[in-house]
């Protein structure tokens, strides 16, 4: 532990040597001493002792009370007053600057040194006592700036929900018109419409119906994920075969926008732990928006091939672990690059996207909730030819 530095501000000298004699034999570190206010003054600011004995009477001017004035207003030291004189007056002027200590001559050794004891006692206490409150006024502050964050992704949260709630609204409104048209339309004229008419009006509605149905079932998937209540059978499944299943659904639709698909698989493809049914649905929901997204007579490439997972990508993984990569890419329209980060939250859509019939930002969301319950990763870039490619990577059994 240092010494304590302490200035003698005493204009005896006889008193200030044996002041100096006392502290010294006490192992204190006397760093000046002067009988002025000035030379206090010049003393404070050249050695900075941790505490002043200030001779109230000087005889020069000013008194040890200005000085001490002076000296608090630029820093903050504790100040023990020494004085022969006890009147009144004279206290309630010491009391003004707030001193630690107020010693009447003469005194004792033992007064001295109790004396400086306390005085740094309480400015250690105060010290603590003020350091308490400046953490807890930035504690305040920090708090005050997490809750004005949280608020304002609460607010920005529920702007983006109201946006899906009426968009959702609009998705489901437009089947359900275009259902009570055809079918209205086909009772009307039951007696009137040959065969062949009367079946273009039902495979509209079943169309339509369909799409209604995996709207819903999506809204009932986030309902799930959202409350930790998705179910998933997992077992060991080939991903190749889950894609080419999820590929021949969608060959009309490939056909009447005259889509190429290529579907390119590496070889020595290993299986993956998963659910079918759920990896069907994500790679359905990648299929359909690179589909719905790509103009005519474009491509879309699918690639399946072995592929690292980073250390770090699974929870309890050191090193890297072998997986699988999905990816499919696509010639459409892309996605802005301040997006890329956006595009699998939940109730948020593309800038490019969400203007579109049957386009609602859920199958992303759900997609990477899926990949995650099977601790894979998916991601998303833009190509740099136009568009966009979607991958994920599962870990391999």
């Amino acid at each position: 532990m240092s010494q304590l530095k302490i200035l003698i501000v005493e204009d005896e000298t006889i008193i200030a040597l044996e002041i100096q004699e006392y502290l010294e034999s006490m192992h204190y570190c006397v760093t000046a001493i002067t009988s002025s206010g000035s030379g206090a003054l010049k003393s404070v600011t050249e050695n900075c002792p941790d505490l002043i004995l200030m001779d109230i009477c000087l005889k020069s001017e000013p008194d040890g009370i200005e000085v001490a004035k002076k000296i608090q207003s630029a820093r903050h030291i504790p100040i023990i007053f020494l004085t022969a004189y006890s009147d009144d007056g004279l206290l309630e002027r010491a009391k003004t600057v707030r001193p630690y200590g107020y010693i009447l001559k003469p005194y004792q050794r033992q007064d001295l040194k109790v004396a400086i004891d306390m005085a740094m006692y309480i400015f250690k206490i105060e010290g603590e006592k003020q350091q308490a409150l400046d953490d807890l006024q930035l504690a305040k502050i920090e708090l005050e700036e997490r809750v004005e964050k949280k608020t304002a992704d609460l607010k920005k949260a529920n702007e983006s929900k109201s946006k899906f709630v009426a968009q959702i609204s609009h998705e489901l409104r437009t089947p359900l018109h275009h259902i009570l048209s055809y079918s209205g339309f086909g009772v009307s004229k039951i007696d009137k419409v040959d065969k062949e008419k009367l079946l273009s009006y039902f495979t509209k509605i079943k169309e339509t119906g369909i799409k209604m149905a995996r709207l819903l079932d999506d809204i009932l998937d986030l309902s799930k994920l959202e409350s930790g209540k998705m179910v998933y059978e997992m077992k060991e499944e080939d991903l190749v075969r889950i894609t080419t299943n999820v590929v021949d659904e969608f060959q009309t639709l490939l056909k009447n926008k005259e889509l190429t698909l290529n579907v390119k698989i590496e070889e020595n493809i290993a299986k993956v732990k998963g659910d079918w049914h759920r990896l069907a649905q994500v790679i359905r929901n990648l299929l359909s928006n690179a589909i719905k997204f790509t103009p005519p007579k474009k491509e879309i490439t699918i690639r399946i091939g072995p592929e690292d997972l980073e250390p770090g990508k699974l929870k309890k993984d050191q090193n890297r672990v072998s997986g699988l990569s999905f990816s499919i890419k696509d010639e459409g329209i892309g996605i802005p690059e301040n997006e890329l980060n956006l595009v699998f939250k939940q109730y948020i859509q593309s800038s490019k996207t969400k203007n579109r019939a049957g386009s609602t930002g859920l199958g992303l969301a759900i997609s990477q909730e899926i990949i995650k319950a099977h601790q894979g990763i998916m991601s998303v870039c833009n190509n740099p030819q136009g568009g966009a490619k979607f991958s994920f990577l599962l870990p391999i059994v």
